[in-house]
Protein backbone atom coordinates (compact mmCIF):
# COMPACT_ATOMS: atom_id res chain seq x y z
CA UNK A 1 0.00 0.00 0.00
CA UNK A 2 0.73 3.16 -0.93
CA UNK A 3 0.29 5.04 2.52
CA UNK A 4 2.56 1.88 4.46
CA UNK A 5 5.29 2.26 2.11
CA UNK A 6 5.25 5.96 2.87
CA UNK A 7 5.43 5.74 6.16
CA UNK A 8 8.52 2.90 6.25
CA UNK A 9 10.46 5.25 4.05
CA UNK A 10 9.64 8.57 6.06
CA UNK A 11 10.87 5.89 9.42
CA UNK A 12 13.99 4.49 7.73
CA UNK A 13 14.88 8.17 5.92
CA UNK A 14 13.81 11.23 8.95
CA UNK A 15 16.69 11.74 11.00
CA UNK A 16 19.04 11.42 7.66
CA UNK A 17 17.45 14.65 6.30
CA UNK A 18 16.63 16.17 9.96
CA UNK A 19 20.28 15.67 9.61
CA UNK A 20 21.59 17.48 6.75
CA UNK A 21 18.82 20.37 7.36
CA UNK A 22 20.55 20.99 10.53
CA UNK A 23 24.10 21.05 8.78
CA UNK A 24 22.76 23.54 6.52
CA UNK A 25 20.89 25.63 9.58
CA UNK A 26 24.43 25.58 11.35
CA UNK A 27 26.08 27.08 7.92
CA UNK A 28 23.43 29.88 8.10
CA UNK A 29 23.95 30.58 11.54
CA UNK A 30 27.80 30.76 11.21
CA UNK A 31 27.34 33.27 7.43
CA UNK A 32 24.35 34.99 9.46
CA UNK A 33 24.54 34.76 12.83
CA UNK A 34 21.65 37.68 13.89
CA UNK A 35 19.32 36.15 11.41
CA UNK A 36 18.82 36.03 7.58
CA UNK A 37 17.93 38.66 5.45
CA UNK A 38 16.51 38.70 2.26
CA UNK A 39 17.50 42.03 1.63
CA UNK A 40 20.92 40.41 0.81
CA UNK A 41 19.97 39.38 -1.97
CA UNK A 42 17.66 42.20 -3.28
CA UNK A 43 14.36 41.15 -2.06
CA UNK A 44 12.63 43.10 0.68
CA UNK A 45 13.71 42.62 4.26
CA UNK A 46 12.10 38.64 5.55
CA UNK A 47 10.40 39.44 8.93
CA UNK A 48 8.22 36.92 10.63
CA UNK A 49 5.37 38.67 12.77
CA UNK A 50 7.68 38.13 15.94
CA UNK A 51 10.50 39.32 14.07
CA UNK A 52 12.22 36.02 14.53
CA UNK A 53 15.38 35.13 12.94
CA UNK A 54 17.24 31.92 11.85
CA UNK A 55 20.05 32.15 14.30
CA UNK A 56 21.81 29.99 16.98
CA UNK A 57 18.88 29.34 19.34
CA UNK A 58 17.17 28.18 16.70
CA UNK A 59 19.85 25.26 15.82
CA UNK A 60 20.06 24.23 19.83
CA UNK A 61 16.28 23.83 19.63
CA UNK A 62 16.45 21.84 15.82
CA UNK A 63 19.72 19.98 17.40
CA UNK A 64 17.91 19.05 20.74
CA UNK A 65 14.72 17.96 18.33
CA UNK A 66 16.39 15.55 16.71
CA UNK A 67 18.52 14.30 19.12
CA UNK A 68 15.32 13.21 20.93
CA UNK A 69 14.93 9.87 19.75
CA UNK A 70 12.44 7.22 20.02
CA UNK A 71 13.41 3.73 19.78
CA UNK A 72 12.67 1.08 17.08
CA UNK A 73 13.18 -1.51 19.11
CA UNK A 74 14.47 -3.02 23.07
CA UNK A 75 17.96 -2.47 24.37
CA UNK A 76 17.98 -6.58 24.27
CA UNK A 77 16.63 -9.56 23.04
CA UNK A 78 14.08 -11.35 24.96
CA UNK A 79 15.59 -14.89 26.27
CA UNK A 80 15.61 -18.51 24.57
CA UNK A 81 12.92 -20.44 26.85
CA UNK A 82 13.42 -24.05 24.60
CA UNK A 83 15.10 -24.80 28.01
CA UNK A 84 11.91 -24.05 30.15
CA UNK A 85 8.93 -25.55 30.55
CA UNK A 86 5.59 -23.69 31.62
CA UNK A 87 4.63 -26.80 32.68
CA UNK A 88 5.99 -27.04 35.35
CA UNK A 89 5.09 -23.76 37.11
CA UNK A 90 1.91 -23.88 36.19
CA UNK A 91 0.78 -27.78 36.63
CA UNK A 92 -0.17 -27.21 40.64
CA UNK A 93 -3.12 -24.53 38.94
CA UNK A 94 -5.68 -26.28 37.55
CA UNK A 95 -8.78 -24.82 37.98
CA UNK A 96 -6.86 -22.03 40.14
CA UNK A 97 -6.94 -18.13 39.91
CA UNK A 98 -2.93 -17.82 38.70
CA UNK A 99 -2.76 -13.88 39.26
CA UNK A 100 -2.42 -15.80 43.14
CA UNK A 101 0.91 -17.13 42.27
CA UNK A 102 4.56 -15.80 41.16
CA UNK A 103 5.38 -16.47 37.60
CA UNK A 104 9.01 -17.02 36.93
CA UNK A 105 9.97 -14.19 35.26
CA UNK A 106 11.54 -15.72 32.27
CA UNK A 107 7.79 -16.08 31.19
CA UNK A 108 7.44 -11.86 31.14
CA UNK A 109 7.58 -9.19 29.19
CA UNK A 110 9.08 -6.18 29.88
CA UNK A 111 6.02 -3.92 30.71
CA UNK A 112 3.65 -3.68 33.42
CA UNK A 113 -0.04 -5.06 33.31
CA UNK A 114 -1.14 -1.18 32.56
CA UNK A 115 1.04 0.02 30.35
CA UNK A 116 0.24 -3.00 28.51
CA UNK A 117 -3.02 -1.58 28.44
CA UNK A 118 -2.24 1.35 26.96
CA UNK A 119 -1.75 -0.46 23.75
CA UNK A 120 -5.16 -0.19 23.31
CA UNK A 121 -5.01 3.46 21.77
CA UNK A 122 -2.48 2.57 19.02
CA UNK A 123 -5.27 3.03 16.79
CA UNK A 124 -6.78 5.73 18.74
CA UNK A 125 -7.44 7.59 15.54
CA UNK A 126 -10.42 5.26 14.84
CA UNK A 127 -11.82 7.84 18.00
CA UNK A 128 -10.81 10.66 16.57
CA UNK A 129 -12.54 9.56 13.19
CA UNK A 130 -16.10 8.54 14.96
CA UNK A 131 -15.87 11.78 16.80
CA UNK A 132 -16.31 13.83 13.77
CA UNK A 133 -19.52 13.08 13.37
CA UNK A 134 -22.95 14.14 14.82
CA UNK A 135 -24.58 12.04 17.43
CA UNK A 136 -27.51 11.53 15.08
CA UNK A 137 -25.21 9.28 12.60
CA UNK A 138 -25.05 6.80 14.85
CA UNK A 139 -24.23 3.99 12.48
CA UNK A 140 -21.13 5.64 11.02
CA UNK A 141 -19.81 6.35 15.39
CA UNK A 142 -20.54 2.59 15.91
CA UNK A 143 -18.64 1.37 12.78
CA UNK A 144 -15.55 3.06 14.44
CA UNK A 145 -16.06 2.27 17.41
CA UNK A 146 -16.49 -1.48 16.80
CA UNK A 147 -12.94 -1.31 14.47
CA UNK A 148 -11.38 0.29 17.30
CA UNK A 149 -12.30 -2.40 19.56
CA UNK A 150 -11.37 -4.66 17.37
CA UNK A 151 -8.00 -2.78 16.72
CA UNK A 152 -7.20 -3.88 20.28
CA UNK A 153 -7.35 -7.43 20.21
CA UNK A 154 -4.84 -7.57 17.00
CA UNK A 155 -1.97 -7.02 19.59
CA UNK A 156 -2.31 -9.91 21.63
CA UNK A 157 -2.69 -12.55 19.49
CA UNK A 158 1.17 -12.85 18.90
CA UNK A 159 1.51 -11.74 22.48
CA UNK A 160 2.36 -15.06 24.79
CA UNK A 161 4.41 -13.50 27.25
CA UNK A 162 2.88 -12.20 30.88
CA UNK A 163 2.87 -8.59 31.41
CA UNK A 164 4.46 -8.09 34.68
CA UNK A 165 1.79 -7.49 38.13
CA UNK A 166 1.37 -3.75 39.10
CA UNK A 167 1.99 -3.09 42.38
CA UNK A 168 -0.43 -1.73 44.25
CA UNK A 169 -0.63 2.00 44.11
CA UNK A 170 1.31 1.51 40.98
CA UNK A 171 0.74 4.18 38.64
CA UNK A 172 1.56 5.15 34.25
CA UNK A 173 1.07 8.40 32.41
CA UNK A 174 1.25 8.36 28.82
CA UNK A 175 0.53 11.17 26.22
CA UNK A 176 0.97 10.72 22.58
CA UNK A 177 1.17 13.64 19.91
CA UNK A 178 0.73 14.19 16.65
CA UNK A 179 2.70 15.36 14.19
CA UNK A 180 2.03 18.92 14.65
CA UNK A 181 3.15 18.85 18.52
CA UNK A 182 -0.89 18.54 19.57
CA UNK A 183 -2.19 15.93 22.12
CA UNK A 184 -3.38 13.24 20.28
CA UNK A 185 -4.66 11.17 23.70
CA UNK A 186 -3.44 11.38 27.53
CA UNK A 187 -3.72 8.32 29.26
CA UNK A 188 -3.40 7.56 33.14
CA UNK A 189 -3.44 4.60 34.85
CA UNK A 190 -3.54 2.91 38.03
CA UNK A 191 -3.53 -0.08 39.99
CA UNK A 192 -6.63 0.40 42.45
CA UNK A 193 -6.36 -3.22 44.37
CA UNK A 194 -3.93 -5.87 44.96
CA UNK A 195 -6.64 -8.83 45.78
CA UNK A 196 -8.54 -9.12 43.92
CA UNK A 197 -6.47 -7.36 41.32
CA UNK A 198 -7.98 -3.86 39.83
CA UNK A 199 -6.53 -2.05 37.03
CA UNK A 200 -8.36 1.46 36.01
CA UNK A 201 -7.38 3.35 33.30
CA UNK A 202 -8.26 7.68 32.31
CA UNK A 203 -7.70 8.01 28.76
CA UNK A 204 -8.78 11.47 26.79
CA UNK A 205 -8.80 12.49 23.13
CA UNK A 206 -9.24 15.54 21.67
CA UNK A 207 -13.59 15.09 21.11
CA UNK A 208 -13.67 11.58 23.16
CA UNK A 209 -12.86 10.09 26.53
CA UNK A 210 -12.12 6.23 27.22
CA UNK A 211 -12.63 5.06 30.76
CA UNK A 212 -12.01 1.07 31.91
CA UNK A 213 -11.80 -1.40 34.64
CA UNK A 214 -10.22 -4.53 34.04
CA UNK A 215 -10.53 -7.13 37.17
CA UNK A 216 -8.13 -9.85 35.34
CA UNK A 217 -9.25 -13.78 36.26
CA UNK A 218 -6.35 -16.73 35.01
CA UNK A 219 -7.55 -20.10 35.30
CA UNK A 220 -5.46 -22.93 33.92
CA UNK A 221 -7.55 -25.94 32.25
CA UNK A 222 -4.77 -28.55 31.89
CA UNK A 223 -4.86 -27.96 28.50
CA UNK A 224 -5.09 -24.21 28.29
CA UNK A 225 -5.27 -20.98 30.01
CA UNK A 226 -8.14 -18.34 29.83
CA UNK A 227 -7.85 -14.39 30.65
CA UNK A 228 -11.06 -13.21 32.18
CA UNK A 229 -10.83 -9.46 31.67
CA UNK A 230 -14.14 -9.05 34.18
CA UNK A 231 -13.84 -5.38 33.61
CA UNK A 232 -16.49 -2.44 32.35
CA UNK A 233 -14.99 -0.14 28.94
CA UNK A 234 -17.09 3.18 29.18
CA UNK A 235 -16.60 5.54 25.85
CA UNK A 236 -17.81 9.24 25.82
CA UNK A 237 -17.80 10.80 22.84
CA UNK A 238 -18.40 14.57 22.77
CA UNK A 239 -22.22 15.19 21.39
CA UNK A 240 -21.65 17.18 18.24
CA UNK A 241 -18.72 17.24 15.85
CA UNK A 242 -16.49 20.12 16.65
CA UNK A 243 -16.90 23.40 14.59
CA UNK A 244 -15.62 23.40 11.31
CA UNK A 245 -14.48 19.75 11.25
CA UNK A 246 -15.35 17.09 8.22
CA UNK A 247 -18.21 15.25 8.99
CA UNK A 248 -18.33 13.49 5.43
CA UNK A 249 -15.39 10.82 6.60
CA UNK A 250 -16.68 9.07 3.31
CA UNK A 251 -15.29 8.12 0.05
CA UNK A 252 -16.65 8.70 -3.54
CA UNK A 253 -17.38 5.04 -3.54
CA UNK A 254 -19.56 5.35 0.08
CA UNK A 255 -16.63 3.54 2.00
CA UNK A 256 -15.73 4.71 5.32
CA UNK A 257 -12.05 5.43 5.69
CA UNK A 258 -9.87 3.28 6.31
CA UNK A 259 -7.38 3.72 8.94
CA UNK A 260 -4.06 2.26 10.23
CA UNK A 261 -1.44 3.62 12.94
CA UNK A 262 -0.62 7.31 11.14
CA UNK A 263 -0.62 8.54 14.70
CA UNK A 264 2.99 9.08 16.11
CA UNK A 265 3.67 8.63 19.57
CA UNK A 266 4.98 9.94 21.44
CA UNK A 267 5.57 11.75 24.67
CA UNK A 268 5.05 11.92 28.50
CA UNK A 269 3.41 14.80 29.85
CA UNK A 270 4.77 18.26 30.17
CA UNK A 271 4.11 21.48 32.38
CA UNK A 272 1.60 22.90 29.41
CA UNK A 273 -0.93 20.11 30.21
CA UNK A 274 -1.37 20.41 33.95
CA UNK A 275 -4.66 21.76 33.57
CA UNK A 276 -6.61 19.36 32.27
CA UNK A 277 -10.48 19.53 33.17
CA UNK A 278 -12.87 16.06 34.35
CA UNK A 279 -15.58 15.80 31.54
CA UNK A 280 -19.16 16.88 31.98
CA UNK A 281 -21.30 13.98 30.87
CA UNK A 282 -24.28 15.50 29.86
CA UNK A 283 -21.58 16.90 27.43
CA UNK A 284 -21.20 13.51 25.60
CA UNK A 285 -22.97 10.58 24.45
CA UNK A 286 -21.82 7.29 26.11
CA UNK A 287 -20.92 3.77 24.81
CA UNK A 288 -20.62 0.97 26.79
CA UNK A 289 -19.17 -2.61 26.76
CA UNK A 290 -17.45 -5.49 28.36
CA UNK A 291 -14.22 -7.11 27.18
CA UNK A 292 -14.14 -10.36 25.55
CA UNK A 293 -12.19 -13.47 27.28
CA UNK A 294 -8.76 -14.82 25.96
CA UNK A 295 -8.29 -18.12 25.58
CA UNK A 296 -4.11 -19.39 25.20
CA UNK A 297 -4.18 -22.98 23.80
CA UNK A 298 -1.30 -25.98 23.43
CA UNK A 299 0.00 -24.48 27.16
CA UNK A 300 1.83 -28.62 28.15
CA UNK A 301 2.76 -29.21 24.48
CA UNK A 302 2.93 -27.68 21.00
CA UNK A 303 2.75 -24.35 19.42
CA UNK A 304 1.19 -21.54 22.17
CA UNK A 305 -1.59 -19.97 20.27
CA UNK A 306 -4.19 -17.51 21.53
CA UNK A 307 -7.72 -16.44 20.43
CA UNK A 308 -11.21 -13.89 21.91
CA UNK A 309 -14.38 -15.76 22.14
CA UNK A 310 -18.01 -15.33 23.04
CA UNK A 311 -19.73 -11.98 22.46
CA UNK A 312 -19.46 -8.06 22.71
CA UNK A 313 -22.28 -6.17 23.07
CA UNK A 314 -21.52 -2.37 22.44
CA UNK A 315 -24.76 0.04 23.73
CA UNK A 316 -24.85 3.36 22.90
CA UNK A 317 -26.91 4.88 25.89
CA UNK A 318 -27.65 8.18 23.83
CA UNK A 319 -29.57 6.79 21.03
CA UNK A 320 -30.19 2.71 21.91
CA UNK A 321 -28.76 1.35 19.53
CA UNK A 322 -26.16 -1.74 19.86
CA UNK A 323 -23.64 -3.55 18.29
CA UNK A 324 -23.12 -7.31 18.38
CA UNK A 325 -20.25 -8.62 17.57
CA UNK A 326 -19.77 -12.36 17.40
CA UNK A 327 -16.33 -13.84 17.93
CA UNK A 328 -15.96 -16.94 16.24
CA UNK A 329 -13.84 -20.10 17.91
CA UNK A 330 -11.40 -21.98 15.90
CA UNK A 331 -10.95 -24.30 18.32
CA UNK A 332 -13.12 -27.57 20.17
CA UNK A 333 -12.37 -30.72 21.94
CA UNK A 334 -12.17 -32.80 18.85
CA UNK A 335 -11.01 -30.09 15.91
CA UNK A 336 -9.72 -27.14 14.83
CA UNK A 337 -11.04 -24.99 12.13
CA UNK A 338 -8.81 -22.32 10.26
CA UNK A 339 -11.47 -21.37 8.60
CA UNK A 340 -12.95 -19.39 11.82
CA UNK A 341 -10.01 -18.78 12.90
CA UNK A 342 -9.85 -14.88 14.47
CA UNK A 343 -12.81 -14.59 12.52
CA UNK A 344 -15.99 -12.19 13.70
CA UNK A 345 -19.45 -10.72 12.28
CA UNK A 346 -22.06 -9.10 13.81
CA UNK A 347 -24.46 -6.57 12.95
CA UNK A 348 -26.21 -3.25 14.73
CA UNK A 349 -29.51 -2.45 15.84
CA UNK A 350 -32.19 -0.43 17.05
CA UNK A 351 -34.63 -2.57 19.18
CA UNK A 352 -35.74 -5.22 16.56
CA UNK A 353 -34.27 -3.65 13.27
CA UNK A 354 -31.18 -4.55 12.19
CA UNK A 355 -29.40 -1.12 10.40
CA UNK A 356 -25.88 -2.67 9.14
CA UNK A 357 -23.77 -5.40 9.68
CA UNK A 358 -19.82 -6.02 9.52
CA UNK A 359 -17.43 -8.76 9.48
CA UNK A 360 -14.04 -9.71 9.58
CA UNK A 361 -10.14 -11.12 11.08
CA UNK A 362 -9.63 -9.45 14.02
CA UNK A 363 -6.04 -9.59 13.42
CA UNK A 364 -6.02 -8.08 10.51
CA UNK A 365 -9.03 -6.49 9.19
CA UNK A 366 -13.05 -4.81 10.10
CA UNK A 367 -15.32 -4.33 6.73
CA UNK A 368 -18.61 -3.00 6.92
CA UNK A 369 -21.05 -4.76 4.78
CA UNK A 370 -23.16 -1.65 3.19
CA UNK A 371 -26.24 -4.29 2.06
CA UNK A 372 -27.73 -5.61 4.95
CA UNK A 373 -29.66 -8.48 3.07
CA UNK A 374 -25.60 -10.07 2.48
CA UNK A 375 -25.73 -10.82 5.70
CA UNK A 376 -29.30 -11.35 6.67
CA UNK A 377 -30.31 -13.83 3.68
CA UNK A 378 -30.41 -17.30 4.59
CA UNK A 379 -27.23 -19.30 3.52
CA UNK A 380 -25.36 -15.85 3.30
CA UNK A 381 -22.29 -17.51 1.97
CA UNK A 382 -23.80 -17.67 -1.30
CA UNK A 383 -23.35 -13.98 -1.12
CA UNK A 384 -19.74 -13.67 -1.24
CA UNK A 385 -17.54 -12.75 -3.92
CA UNK A 386 -14.96 -14.81 -4.91
CA UNK A 387 -12.43 -11.86 -3.58
CA UNK A 388 -10.70 -12.14 -0.23
CA UNK A 389 -9.31 -9.62 1.63
CA UNK A 390 -6.15 -7.73 -0.17
CA UNK A 391 -5.08 -4.85 1.70
CA UNK A 392 -1.94 -5.88 2.98
CA UNK A 393 -0.52 -4.23 6.07
CA UNK A 394 0.03 -7.45 8.70
CA UNK A 395 -2.54 -10.29 9.50
CA UNK A 396 -1.22 -11.84 12.97
CA UNK A 397 0.82 -15.61 12.37
CA UNK A 398 -1.23 -18.63 12.11
CA UNK A 399 -1.30 -21.36 14.92
CA UNK A 400 0.74 -23.33 12.79
CA UNK A 401 3.09 -21.46 10.46
CA UNK A 402 6.41 -21.13 11.54
CA UNK A 403 7.32 -18.58 9.17
CA UNK A 404 8.18 -15.10 9.80
CA UNK A 405 6.32 -13.52 7.61
CA UNK A 406 2.99 -12.67 8.28
CA UNK A 407 -0.12 -15.17 6.53
CA UNK A 408 -2.00 -13.49 4.03
CA UNK A 409 -5.72 -13.05 5.45
CA UNK A 410 -8.06 -15.11 4.34
CA UNK A 411 -11.39 -13.37 4.90
CA UNK A 412 -14.34 -14.20 2.32
CA UNK A 413 -15.62 -10.99 1.30
CA UNK A 414 -19.48 -10.31 0.48
CA UNK A 415 -20.58 -8.04 -2.81
CA UNK A 416 -21.07 -4.64 -0.58
CA UNK A 417 -18.01 -4.96 2.22
CA UNK A 418 -15.88 -2.12 2.64
CA UNK A 419 -12.95 -1.42 4.23
CA UNK A 420 -12.86 0.47 7.71
CA UNK A 421 -9.48 -0.82 9.36
CA UNK A 422 -6.85 -2.82 8.76
CA UNK A 423 -3.53 -3.56 10.87
CA UNK A 424 0.00 -1.75 9.65
CA UNK A 425 2.97 -1.77 11.69
CA UNK A 426 4.74 0.43 9.78
CA UNK A 427 7.44 -2.43 10.20
CA UNK A 428 11.21 -2.69 7.86
CA UNK A 429 11.37 -5.96 6.64
CA UNK A 430 14.41 -6.52 8.76
CA UNK A 431 12.29 -5.09 11.74
CA UNK A 432 9.48 -7.90 11.05
CA UNK A 433 11.80 -10.37 10.50
CA UNK A 434 13.31 -9.74 14.18
CA UNK A 435 9.82 -8.88 16.00
CA UNK A 436 9.75 -12.81 17.45
CA UNK A 437 13.25 -11.74 19.26
CA UNK A 438 11.71 -8.46 20.59
CA UNK A 439 8.64 -10.51 22.22
CA UNK A 440 6.66 -8.92 19.23
CA UNK A 441 5.89 -5.66 19.93
CA UNK A 442 5.33 -2.89 17.95
CA UNK A 443 7.39 0.57 17.33
CA UNK A 444 4.48 1.85 19.62
CA UNK A 445 5.02 -0.70 22.12
CA UNK A 446 8.75 -0.24 22.22
CA UNK A 447 8.50 3.34 23.51
CA UNK A 448 6.53 2.46 26.68
CA UNK A 449 8.67 1.78 28.84
CA UNK A 450 11.48 4.19 27.26
CA UNK A 451 13.73 6.14 30.16
CA UNK A 452 12.79 9.60 30.58
CA UNK A 453 15.93 12.30 30.31
CA UNK A 454 16.86 13.68 33.76
CA UNK A 455 17.49 16.87 31.80
CA UNK A 456 13.92 17.27 30.79
CA UNK A 457 11.02 19.02 32.33
CA UNK A 458 8.81 16.01 32.73
CA UNK A 459 7.42 15.76 36.41
CA UNK A 460 6.28 12.15 37.71
CA UNK A 461 5.23 10.77 40.19
CA UNK A 462 7.25 8.48 42.29
CA UNK A 463 4.77 5.29 41.15
CA UNK A 464 4.99 5.32 37.32
CA UNK A 465 5.64 2.16 36.42
CA UNK A 466 8.81 3.30 34.31
CA UNK A 467 10.38 3.60 37.23
CA UNK A 468 10.22 -0.27 37.97
CA UNK A 469 13.79 -2.36 38.24
CA UNK A 470 12.13 -5.31 37.36
CA UNK A 471 11.15 -4.64 34.19
CA UNK A 472 13.63 -2.49 33.33
CA UNK A 473 15.95 -4.71 34.39
CA UNK A 474 14.53 -7.66 32.19
CA UNK A 475 14.24 -5.02 28.92
CA UNK A 476 18.20 -4.79 29.68
CA UNK A 477 18.43 -8.66 29.86
CA UNK A 478 19.93 -9.12 33.12
CA UNK A 479 17.51 -11.91 34.02
CA UNK A 480 18.83 -12.86 37.49
CA UNK A 481 19.02 -9.15 38.51
CA UNK A 482 15.03 -9.12 37.22
CA UNK A 483 14.23 -12.10 39.46
CA UNK A 484 15.66 -10.07 42.75
CA UNK A 485 14.26 -6.93 42.17
CA UNK A 486 10.74 -8.82 41.22
CA UNK A 487 10.83 -10.90 44.82
CA UNK A 488 12.19 -8.00 46.70
CA UNK A 489 8.95 -5.98 45.55
CA UNK A 490 6.82 -8.97 46.07
CA UNK A 491 7.91 -9.18 49.89
CA UNK A 492 7.62 -5.51 50.01
CA UNK A 493 4.16 -5.26 48.95
CA UNK A 494 3.55 -8.24 51.54
CA UNK A 495 4.85 -6.66 54.35
CA UNK A 496 2.92 -3.26 53.73
CA UNK A 497 -0.01 -5.35 53.73
CA UNK A 498 0.40 -7.46 57.02
CA UNK A 499 1.25 -3.34 58.47
CA UNK A 500 -2.23 -2.33 56.94
CA UNK A 501 -3.76 -5.21 58.52
CA UNK A 502 -1.97 -4.07 61.51
CA UNK A 503 -3.19 -0.74 61.66
CA UNK A 504 -6.70 -1.45 60.37
CA UNK A 505 -7.14 -3.83 63.93
CA UNK A 506 -5.98 -0.30 66.20
CA UNK A 507 -7.38 2.58 64.59
CA UNK A 508 -11.37 2.01 63.70
CA UNK A 509 -11.00 4.93 61.28
CA UNK A 510 -9.35 2.88 58.54
CA UNK A 511 -11.20 -0.01 58.86
CA UNK A 512 -14.04 0.74 56.74
CA UNK A 513 -11.55 1.38 53.90
CA UNK A 514 -9.39 -1.60 54.70
CA UNK A 515 -12.19 -4.29 54.57
CA UNK A 516 -13.86 -2.89 51.25
CA UNK A 517 -10.97 -2.30 48.98
CA UNK A 518 -7.68 -2.27 51.47
CA UNK A 519 -6.14 0.74 50.01
CA UNK A 520 -7.31 4.55 48.94
CA UNK A 521 -6.62 5.25 45.95
CA UNK A 522 -5.37 8.53 44.97
CA UNK A 523 -6.49 9.48 41.50
CA UNK A 524 -9.88 7.05 40.94
CA UNK A 525 -12.46 7.20 43.37
CA UNK A 526 -15.33 4.30 43.48
CA UNK A 527 -18.61 4.85 42.62
CA UNK A 528 -21.92 3.71 41.52
CA UNK A 529 -22.00 2.21 37.77
CA UNK A 530 -24.94 4.31 36.32
CA UNK A 531 -24.93 3.11 33.43
CA UNK A 532 -25.59 -0.76 34.09
CA UNK A 533 -29.07 -2.08 34.65
CA UNK A 534 -27.38 -3.72 37.95
CA UNK A 535 -28.12 -1.12 41.12
CA UNK A 536 -25.43 -2.74 42.76
CA UNK A 537 -22.68 -2.26 40.22
CA UNK A 538 -19.37 0.23 41.01
CA UNK A 539 -17.07 1.64 38.37
CA UNK A 540 -13.92 3.59 39.16
CA UNK A 541 -14.18 7.47 38.33
CA UNK A 542 -11.14 9.47 37.52
CA UNK A 543 -11.29 12.41 40.31
CA UNK A 544 -8.83 14.73 37.92
CA UNK A 545 -6.07 14.98 41.21
CA UNK A 546 -3.43 13.71 39.04
CA UNK A 547 -3.27 16.88 36.79
CA UNK A 548 -2.88 18.79 39.94
CA UNK A 549 0.43 17.50 40.33
CA UNK A 550 1.46 17.37 43.59
CA UNK A 551 2.63 13.56 43.87
CA UNK A 552 3.89 13.98 47.70
CA UNK A 553 1.40 11.93 49.17
CA UNK A 554 2.68 9.31 46.65
CA UNK A 555 3.69 5.91 48.38
CA UNK A 556 7.35 4.56 48.13
CA UNK A 557 6.74 1.36 46.03
CA UNK A 558 10.05 0.63 44.02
Amino acid sequence: MIISNFYQSFDEYGRVTGFFAMVLLCCSAVIYPMGFDSELIGGAPFQLPTDYRIGYCYIFFVLSTWLTVFRRCLPCVMFDRSSFSIWTVIKSCVGKDLTKFSIPVIWNEPLSFIQRLAEQFEYSDLLDQAANYHSEQTEERLHLITAFLISNMSANLERISKPFNPILGETYELQVKDGEDNVKFHYVAEQVSHHPPISVYYCKGKQWILTSTVQPKVKFHGTSVEAIPDGCWILKIKKSAPKGSNLTVETTNGTLKHSNSSGSFHSCNDESSTQEQVEQDSEYDVYTCYSPSLTVHNVIFGKLWCEFHGQIDIHDHTNGTRAVVQLKSAYSWFTTSKHDLYKFDGYMSKGTTKLSAFHGNYGHCYYRINDLNDYTTPHSRNNTSSKKCDIGGHNVLWMNNSSLTPSPCDVNLYKSSRLVWYRNLRMTQDELKDRSRYYYFTHFTYCLNQEIEESTTIKLPRTDSRFRQDVRQLELGNLELSSAEKHRLEEKQRQQHRNSRHMSSSDTSTVVIQSTVGWRPLWFDLVPNIYSSNKDEQMWKFNGNYFKRNFDKCPDLF
